[in-house]
C-alpha cells in the first residue's frame, strides 16, 4: 500500500477515535471517511487493534513535533522544562489519544497489547528525555544524571497534572493555574536545604 493511501486510513482513524472512542468507532465508519473500502483497511492494518494503536502513535509523533521546536529555545533548565511540560499539557488537552495514553486508557482499552502500549509512553516521553540529556550535556545538570529515569518522573507530573485538570468543570484551565516554573524548580534544584557557610565568630569557636 502506498503511504499517502495509509496516512489518509491513520487520519480518518484518528478522527474517529478522538471523537468516538475505540467501542462506537467501527472499521467501516474510518474506512467511508477515508474514502477507501473496507478490505484496504486490512491491506494496512492486520486489526481494528492495531488501527487504534497506529492511530495512537501518529498522534505522539504530531505531539512530540509540536514540542521539539522548543529544545534549542532556553539554556535555563527550570525555564526549558517548564516550558515544554506546559506545551506537553496544552498538545495532550488537544490530542484526545495522547491524553488516554498518558493516563491509561489506552491500555484498559487493548490491555493485551501492553507492550506496545508501553513503547508508545515512552516515545512520548521523548522530548523530556532530549532536554534532559541536552541539559546534562551542557553541564548545566549534574553528570551522574540518569536522564530516562529524570523523564519518567516529569512524565509521572504530566499523567497526575492531567488526571487532576480531567475532574475539573475547564481541564485548560486547571492546568494553566499551576505554576511549572516553581514546580519544576524544586525538581531541578532539588529539595535539600542548601549548605549555607558558617559566620566567621562560628567558624573560630
Amino acid at each position: 500500500m502506498d503511504e499517502d493511501k495509509k496516512e489518509c486510513i491513520l487520519k480518518a482513524a484518528v478522527r474517529a477515535f478522538s471523537r468516538m472512542g475505540f467501542r462506537k468507532t467501527s472499521i467501516d465508519e474510518v474506512a467511508q471517511a477515508a474514502g477507501v473500502g473496507k478490505g484496504t483497511i486490512y491491506l494496512a492494518v492486520s486489526s481494528k487493534d492495531e488501527l487504534f494503536l497506529s492511530a495512537v502513535e501518529r498522534e505522539v509523533r504530531g505531539f512530540l513535533a509540536r514540542g521539539r521546536a522548543l529544545l534549542p529555545s532556553f539554556d535555563d533548565a527550570t525555564e526549558l522544562l517548564a516550558a515544554l511540560v506546559q506545551a506537553e499539557l496544552r498538545e495532550a488537552l488537544e490530542r484526545p489519544l495522547v491524553r488516554g495514553l498518558l493516563v491509561g486508557q489506552t491500555l484498559a482499552t487493548v490491555p493485551q497489547a501492553e507492550r506496545e502500549v508501553d513503547r508508545l509512553s515512552a516515545l512520548c516521553r521523548d522530548n523530556l528525555l532530549s532536554a534532559l540529556e541536552r541539559l546534562r550535556d551542557a553541564a548545566v545538570l549534574r553528570d551522574d544524571l540518569e536522564p530516562e529515569l529524570g523523564a519518567r518522573l516529569l512524565q509521572d507530573l504530566e499523567i497526575a497534572a492531567l488526571m487532576r485538570s480531567e475532574r475539573r468543570q475547564d481541564p485548560e484551565l486547571a492546568l494553566a493555574a499551576i505554576d511549572w516554573r516553581k514546580t519544576l524548580g524544586l525538581v531541578v534544584r532539588g529539595l535539600r536545604r542548601p549548605v549555607t557557610l558558617a559566620s566567621p565568630a562560628r567558624l573560630s569557636a
